[in-house]
Formats: structure tokens, C-alpha cells, sequence
């Protein structure tokens, strides 16, 4: 793809840590504002979303193993880590086309679900674990670039299914909100 939805964001930090730099950029667009009270989210349907700053490690490195959320690497992943700003446009729904999906499976014999946020036109996705207590707020998990065009058959393939559709719509002051 010649282009993206959303711009990159590429940082150039004076000390050359870029680990550190995404970051700090992560802790304040999702987690705390500079007051340190926490940040508050919604996804398009109205359910609050809750981002923890030690998801960041979790969220912006690899781990082939990505099911088990261990041992990730500790070397920043730049396609990932230039994609962070790209979360709160996908709840919004600011551009493209968003399919929304519940995933279900067992962790330690234990049921759990997740919500997967899949753009198309990015094959970009992002995952929130769904709480037992549905009042509670989805909580961020990770969000990448997939390699596979049609990761739609994967969420599929893995229990995963479709609750919602919704499109980005330009409005005429050149702003885009979402759409079903």
C-alpha cells in the first residue's frame, strides 16, 4: 500500500532512545495526562476502555509466542511502535473500514474473551481483553500490523466472531467520523 490511513508517527529523540520515546508517547495519548489522572476511552458503541503502561512492553515488541503474552523481546518494534497514535483513530473510527470481533477461548482452563478491532485496508489490528464483569472496561492488550491480508479467516479460525461493522466517513470540514 502506497499510502496509509493515518500518518506514522516517526520519532527522532536527541539521545537516539526510541524505546523510551514511544513510551513516553504511549503513557501520554492513552494512559495519564500530565497531572497523572487517568485517561479515559470509549470505543463507537459506548464501552469504556482502560490502557495500563505496563502493556506497552507487551504491546510494541515481538514475541513469537504472541498467545502467551511472554518473554517478548526487549527491542522496540518499529512497524508497531509507528502505528501507536493509530488505536484511538481505530475507536473512533476516524477512517476505512473496522470489523469488530469477539474472540473466545481458554487460558488456563479458564474461559476468556477479547475484542478485536480489525481495519482492512491496514490489515491493522488491535485487542482489548474483555472483563467477566461486562460494567468494567475493556482492557488494552496489544495492537500491530498483520502480515497476512486476510487476517479476518484467522480471528475466524480462532472462535472469533463478527459483532460490528463500521466505516470512516468524511464530513466537510475534512474530519471523518464513523459510520455503520
Amino acid at each position: 500500500m502506497a499510502g496509509h490511513l493515518w500518518k506514522l508517527l516517526r520519532l527522532k529523540p536527541p539521545d537516539g532512545n526510541l524505546w523510551k520515546a514511544y513510551r513516553r508517547v504511549f503513557i501520554e495519548t492513552y494512559v495519564r495526562d500530565t497531572e497523572g489522572n487517568q485517561l479515559v476511552f470509549t470505543d463507537w458503541r459506548g464501552r469504556p476502555i482502560k490502557f495500563g503502561a505496563d502493556s506497552f512492553k507487551h504491546a510494541f515488541t515481538r514475541n513469537p509466542n504472541f498467545r502467551q503474552g511472554m518473554d517478548h523481546e526487549k527491542e522496540l518494534d518499529l512497524r508497531r511502535a509507528e502505528r501507536i497514535l493509530w488505536i484511538r483513530e481505530v475507536l473512533n473510527v476516524t477512517a476505512g473500514t473496522v470489523l469488530l470481533y469477539r474472540e473466545q477461548f481458554a487460558e488456563n482452563n479458564k474461559p476468556k474473551r477479547r475484542r478485536l478491532f480489525y481495519v482492512i485496508e491496514e490489515a491493522y489490528v488491535v485487542i482489548f481483553n474483555e472483563p467477566t464483569d461486562p460494567s468494567e472496561p475493556l482492557q488494552f492488550v496489544s495492537a500491530y500490523p498483520t502480515s497476512d491480508r486476510d487476517y479476518q479467516q484467522e480471528i475466524r479460525r480462532k472462535n472469533g466472531a463478527l459483532i460490528e461493522q463500521r466505516r470512516g466517513k468524511a464530513i466537510p470540514d475534512g474530519n471523518t467520523e464513523g459510520e455503520k
